[in-house]
């Protein structure tokens, strides 16, 4: 990248609480002539070695001088940087530098001590044989064999003193100044960090492997350490399925999870086999705790360190009589379709899904004891996840050995507020199951889902408002870290995210807004202040929305009219004001974040319009614009999501041809607005609701373009759909359209489409019954109503009723968030 000229003389800033002495300087450079040298030991460590080479590197960056590389065999006269540990570091009295590594993985860190002609960096760089780590390590490449990566770290303390800094991965990303004269003041600090765990990983597939080790050296720069989760288990889907005994399913049937249908799960035990032996009918016999933690030390004794135990991704269940009467059979707040044994699109009543945390942790406490017996300092790695997210009920013996590590990973969670909200109770549910998590292991870490919309079209979701609170909570629950999962497309969240993100991981008292204002200034030059206010205008309305979940179908609620004018201007005034050509560039990737933005907040309106056709081409534009953003640098501009603007400008495409004499031609649009009412003891069948001359003069106005959940609606009772903590309206309701049908034009059959709604649906037309849908989770989306009412309609006015059960909390939108409309199929 260009070199950013400030014409300053930069020099160290002490941080608040280190020691300082009388105020001299060390000088690194002078009149861009090196004035010292880099040492290192004459065997360094990897971490050495790269530390040393990168500081050389920067410094001459920054000063044109190259500093040299020197052993400490040799006889170094002059002023030192001591990089890493060496003979000369240990001959230093007092100067304790953090080494060691136990199996509580707490002694991370480094030290930063200059006093007279020496200057010191150095760390933990303890090396380990990464064979021993359960999970293949996708970041060898670039950490070697270190497990801690602490001299790293002090050289980029020092280079970040200096005014350097890593807002993203690759060159594209740094930000480098100049200045022919480099010195810091004395000063003796020593760092460790808050949270022992700290890394995340992209999706993104083949894009995502290809950059990963710029982006481990990324999150490096940052004082993170990608490798750490593995010290601890990485639990990853279908982990267990090494461990069980498939072959002896028919051996041994009740081994293993029983299914709706009678046949047996090869990959997931029967969780409560252990209590079966109580039944004399198998006495004697052989156990698959025994197989199973046989296994397990197998794998301890060769000196793995951990094993990792999950089942596949889902919700595996065992539904034996031992399983069902250990449950406690709590049900999870959502219902799944279609029930236990059938395909997909099969008839059926919505049937809760129970959480299994109390039978799969009695089945993995079994397991606890047996390994810890014989090998107490390995870990057992598992989840908390899908139908086992929340912790479990246990007594003071469980997990007595404490080799159990939790991964917690609440994936229906709220992804957009703080933990102490008043408004989402999603959140405050998700934290107090992580106290209790907690609690029950002296290992968890977070799974977090760093994507703020879990499905997403790419737009803009900044959450500094949210991390800046919820990280230093996280610490006092007592968890050790992070491994989140995000997208590969930095833009999605922007920089910002990130630069709060790596200081608080470090360092949860971290001066958010300093580091932020640095950020800004930095990077945006003399455009600071309105970029600054475009984030402050995008956090604070994800932040106050009242609507919840992790769906973009709540975006409709975030990106409002007055919201977009705000930050066009923002965007507009940041054009005008930048001042290098790089400025310009950070500039302009923003924009095209922006104009992304704004063809999807216009693809929407072209929705609510029935304009399909422009819909799609709007997503289409926008992937254009995120090939532009990619151009300028390959951390942008990625789209892997599986509903993402592609899926849509398909889906769009589907939708025009009803419309457009593809496949039939637009009869009438449905009002965007209908009469609305709750139903939630069921009694609108019987009160018949559906018919045309019935008044519902009395019923509420909902729009039928997003959610009932955030219209400000009440149901029958006077209550409101959307509680203070934000609970929704769960059950039926109903929605009746009064619509003026043209003639259906001959050899032409009419149809009612209702594009997306949740859970299942029924369709009344004059009165008459023409049809349902089955009960589908939100997640499969979108579940549509296609349905021929050419019988029911007739010419000029026409009534019709749609009945809708929703028992979703978690999805974002309730009942019909799609506007429905009559089209004329062609025969």
């Amino acid at each position: 990248m260009k070199w950013l000229f400030r014409g300053l003389i930069i020099s160290a800033l002490l941080l608040a609480g280190v020691s300082a002495s009388t105020g001299a300087q060390f000088t690194l450079v002078r009149d861009g002539k090196p004035t010292c040298a880099i040492v290192i030991a004459a065997k360094p460590s990897n971490n050495a070695k790269s530390a040393a080479q990168e500081l050389q590197e920067y410094v001459e960056k920054i000063s044109g001088a190259r500093l040299e590389i020197r052993s400490d065999a040799e006889n170094v006269t002059g002023a030192k940087i001591l990089v890493g540990r060496s003979r000369l570091t240990d001959a230093i009295s007092g100067l304790k530098i953090p080494d060691g590594l136990t199996p509580a993985f707490r002694e991370e860190g480094y030290v930063i001590h200059c006093a007279g002609d020496t200057l010191v960096l150095a760390g933990n760089d303890t090396e380990i044989d990464t064979r021993i780590l359960s999970n293949p390590d996708p970041s060898g490449s670039c950490l070697g064999n270190s497990m801690y990566l602490g001299t790293r770290y002090a050289v980029y303390d020092l280079l970040n003193r200096l005014g350097v800094r890593w807002f993203a991965p690759g060159e594209y990303g740094e930000f480098v100044p100049r200045s022919a004269i480099l010195q810091v003041a004395e000063v003796s600090v020593t760092e460790r960090p808050d949270f022992p765990v700290r890394a995340m990983f992209a999706c993104g597939g083949e894009a995502g492997a290809a950059m990963q080790d710029e982006r481990d050296m990324w999150m490096v720069r940052n004082r993170m350490n990608p490798r750490s989760p593995m010290w601890f288990g990485v639990p990853a889907d279908g982990s267990l399925n090494g461990l069980m005994p498939r072959d002896q399913v028919k051996v041994h049937p009740e081994w293993f999870a029983l299914q709706a249908d009678g046949t047996r799960l090869g990959g997931m035990p029967c969780m409560t086999d252990e209590l079966r032996r109580n039944d004399p009918k198998y006495a004697g016999q052989p156990r698959l705790l025994d197989t199973i933690s046989a296994n397990i030390c197998e794998r301890a004794a060769t000196g793995a360190r951990t094993t990792d135990f999950s089942p596949d991704d889902g919700t595996p269940a065992c539904l034996c009589d031992t399983c069902r009467k250990t449950s406690f059979r709590f049900s999870d707040g959502y219902c799944a379709a279609p029930p236990p044994g059938q395909e997909p699109g099969t008839p059926g009543d919505p049937v809760p899904e129970y959480l299994t945390s109390q039978e799969y942790f009695f089945f993995v406490n079994g397991l606890l004891d047996a390994v810890g017996a014989k090998y107490p300092e390995h870990i057992i790695a598992t989840n908390g996840y899908a139908n086992r997210y929340a912790p479990p009920e246990v007594s003071p013996g469980f997990n007595r050995h404490k080799n159990l590590m939790i991964m917690f990973a609440d994936i229906v969670g709220c992804t957009i507020h703080r933990y102490d909200d008043p408004k989402c109770w999603q959140m405050r549910q998700q934290y107090n199951m992580l106290k209790q998590w907690c609690k029950i292991s002296d290992k968890v870490w977070v799974y977090g889902y760093n994507y703020t919309i879990l499905v997403s079209k790419g737009t803009i979701t900044p959450m500094t408002k949210r991390i800046r609170t919820n990280i230093p909570m996280i610490k006092e629950a007592g968890a050790i870290g992070f491994r989140d999962q995000e997208w590969i497309d930095l833009s999605q969240l922007g920089l910002p995210t990130y630069v709060a993100r790596f200081a608080l991981e470090w360092d949860t008292r971290a001066d958010v807004d300093a580091i932020l204002a640095d950020f800004y200034e930095k990077w945006f030059g003399p455009a600071a202040a309105p970029m600054k206010d475009y984030y402050e205008a995008l956090e604070t309305a994800f932040d106050s929305v009242s609507c919840h979940g992790h769906e973009d179908v709540i975006l409709t609620e975030v990106y409002t009219p007055k919201l977009m004018a705000r930050l066009a201007d923002d965007i507009a005034r940041a054009e005008s004001t930048a001042g290098s050509d790089t400025e310009k560039g950070h500039v302009l990737v923003e924009r095209l974040g922006f104009d992304h933005l704004r063809m999807y907040v216009d693809s929407l309106q072209a929705k609510k319009d029935l304009r399909f056709a422009d819909a799609a081409k709007l997503m289409e534009r926008m992937w254009a614009v995120k090939l532009r953003m990619r151009k300028i640098s390959n951390c942008f501009g990625w789209s892997p999501t599986p509903y993402g603007m592609d899926w849509e400008a398909k889906r769009m495409h589907r939708l025009a041809a009803k419309t457009d004499g593809k496949e039939g031609n637009m009869l009438a649009p449905l009002p965007e607005m209908a009469r609305f009412r709750t139903d939630r003891h069921d009694v609108g069948r019987s009160d018949r609701w559906m018919e045309p001359d019935y008044d519902d003069a009395k019923w509420q106005i909902c729009g039928t373009t997003t959610g009932w959940q955030s219209q400000a609606l009440k149901d029958e009772d006077g209550l409101s759909l959307l509680t203070k903590d934000g609970h929704p309206y769960r059950g039926y309701s109903w929605y009746r359209f009064t619509v003026d049908v043209p003639t259906v034009p001959q050899g032409k059959q009419a149809r009612l489409f209702l594009p997306a709604f949740v859970n299942q649906g029924w369709a009344w037309v004059n009165g008459q019954y023409a049809g349902r849908t089955n009960y589908q989770q939100a997640w499969f989306r979108p579940q549509e109503m296609d349905l021929d009412v050419t019988s029911f309609l007739k010419p000029g006015k026409n009534v019709i009723a749609v009945r809708v059960l929703c028992l979703e909390e978690y999805f974002g939108a309730n009942g019909l968030y799609e506007r429905p409309f009559l089209y004329a199929k062609k025969q």
